[in-house]
């Protein structure tokens, strides 16, 4: 139970810090939506993940782990249909440049918005649960 309540807790500060990282990614009803997001990302993760993990076994070999991050992607999917108030649409990344080093503009349909925000939700929870070990 204690993990549970640890887990929503870092889930829906993790889609706190997406929903302002990405401007595809919305979400509306405030603090009540992001812990009820997080009590059912916390949910989907214990029950779902396994399951789907088994299913793509072989893909996920043969992307060395890389499929984990289209498990998420699906994984997201169902949140948002089990919660309307999440919303997840394409989006347009206008590009960066830093020290030399430049990331071109570029858009997103609606099945890579899933995919990067998987992607950048799983880094927010790895920082998050990096910060909370230390």
């Amino acid at each position: 139970m204690n993990q549970l309540i640890k887990d929503t807790a870092i889930y829906s500060l993790s889609l706190y810090f997406v929903s302002l990282t990405l401007s595809g990614v919305r979400i509306s009803g405030g603090i009540t939506t992001f812990l009820l997001a997080g009590v059912i990302l916390a949910l989907l993760f214990i029950l779902l993940r396994p399951v789907l993990r088994i299913i793509t076994l072989p893909l996920f070999f043969l992307s060395f782990g890389s499929f984990s991050f289209i498990i998420n992607a699906m994984i997201l999917y169902v949140l948002t249909i089990v919660l309307p108030q999440i919303e997840i649409s394409a989006f347009a990344f206008y590009g960066a440049s830093f020290a030399g080093f430049s990331i071109p503009s570029t858009s997103f349909n609606t099945f890579f918005a899933y995919v990067v925000s998987s992607i950048v939700l799983s880094l927010y929870i790895w920082a998050i649960r990096w910060v909370i070990k230390r």
